[in-house]
């Protein structure tokens, strides 16, 4: 499986197993106060938000290929809720968008074009830790909390679904604005100790996005392959 189509999978809905009896914190290992303080200024901050764009670097480690870092680097847009595209700095052009109802990707094949598409509903949506930044979900309500470290400049959120049904990967890590109310990264570690670490930067929001940064029409001769 190609990365590109590595990191489709984990956007569109994580089908990988949760490794059982991960760990689930007692009230003595999490600080309940500072931990309902930074998931309510976080959930209160994107209750107001309607666009964010920025850039963003995401490494992906994999088993199969000697953990060796991939580094990939670009632009994405939200349009909040469900709407989103993510701009690749490669040579072919890759591209993701969603426009709330079919998330699709264009990626480079040794064939020639391919796109990948997927219909979006509560599962393939709601139940991804990309449902947060969309205006899709709630952590609360979708995670227990693994750990909380709190460092000069940010703040680290380890995470773990509620119920394998839900969102099936091991471990999702945030890291949050030393204020809680920004994600500034998300980390995502799969059953098979694969890596996908996403860093965002030069974010800004609630600025006006064009309607058309979120259609996608797939380009004449690409092979579509529905999931």
């Amino acid at each position: 499986m190609k990365r590109s189509k590595v990191f489709f999978f984990v956007v569109a809905s994580f089908l990988i197993l949760l490794m059982p009896g991960l760990h689930t914190p007692s009230r003595a290992e999490v600080d309940i106060d500072r931990l309902e303080s930074a998931l309510g200024r976080l959930e209160q901050r994107y209750k107001t938000i309607r666009t964010i764009q920025g850039n963003f670097l995401q490494v992906t480690k994999r088993v199969s290929q000697g953990k060796r870092d991939f580094r990939e680097n670009g632009r994405f847009f939200f349009y909040l809720p469900g709407k989103m595209r993510w701009e690749y700095d490669s040579d072919p052009k890759k591209v993701i968008v969603s426009d709330g109802a079919t998330l699709w990707m264009l990626e480079p094949a040794e064939s020639g074009t391919q796109v990948l598409k997927t219909s979006l509903n509560e599962d393939t949506l709601y139940k991804t830790p990309l449902a947060l930044l969309l205006g899709a979900g709630s952590l609360r309500s979708s995670f227990e909390v693994v750990s909380l470290d709190e460092g000069p400049n940010e703040l680290k959120l380890g995470l773990a679904p509620k119920r394998a049904t839900d969102m099936p990967l091991k471990k999702l890590t945030l890291y949050l604005s030393s204020s809680g109310d920004t994600i500034q990264g998300i980390v995502m570690l799969d059953y098979f100790g694969n890596q996908t670490a996403i860093r965002f930067s030069n974010l800004k929001w609630n600025e006006k996005l064009s309607a058309g940064l979120f259609r996608f029409r797939p380009p004449k001769g690409a092979e579509v392959i529905e999931r």
